[in-house]
């Protein structure tokens, strides 16, 4: 014998209520069938133990992967941010160098140098460093061989002279210097 019992479901976004029946066996069940039920059951539950475990193992990872996505955005936008400053930078200090000390205009000279000063401490603040070049030997990692000029073989692969200076944030390149090379013949 079968026992009818009705539920209610609301699958319907207007609220409507249908009724199902869920069919109950009235039967007795036997040991055997009831430790056979219970084993299923706790298959069943390692089953969706593991697969808990196995999710909450891929929100991590993907947790930590949009982590180290928006920190490489950010570095890339901030590196992009420090370059456009080095470009000021240059242009500045392209202009201390063109000043004259004699120039009648002494207050435009000290505030070009004010802002170059404040360029320097905001690079510095931000990790930013400079390179040395002259007199080192040229290394490609570091340094963009922009020219060349004759040398002997003592001073071949040295470096002549500094284009364009180059800069370390943290330790990393952020601009090779753009120099010139010796070379001997």
């Amino acid at each position: 014998m079968v026992k009818h019992i009705p539920i209610n479901n609301s699958e319907d976004s207007r609220d409507k209520e249908e009724k199902e029946l869920v069919q109950l066996p009235n039967e007795k069940l036997d040991k055997e069938t009831l430790l056979k039920k219970l084993n299923e059951s706790e298959k069943k539950c390692e089953e969706y133990l593991d697969l808990l475990k196995r999710s909450r193992a891929e929100y991590e990872n993907l947790k930590k992967r949009i982590d180290q996505e928006k920190e490489d955005s950010y570095n890339r936008g901030r590196i992009q941010i420090l370059n456009l400053v080095l470009e000021l930078k240059d242009n500045f200090d392209k202009a201390l160098e063109h000043m004259n000390d004699n120039d009648n205009n002494n207050q435009f000279n000290e505030g070009i140098n004010l802002i170059s000063r404040q360029l320097d401490s905001l690079l510095e603040k931000e990790g930013v460093s400079k390179m040395e070049t002259e007199g080192l030997r040229f290394n490609p990692e570091i340094h963009e061989a922009v020219l060349t000029e004759r040398g002997n073989s003592e001073n071949d692969g040295v470096i002549a002279e500094e284009i364009q200076a180059g800069y370390f944030l943290n330790g990393k390149v952020l601009r090779p210097a753009k120099v010139k090379v010796f070379v001997s013949e």
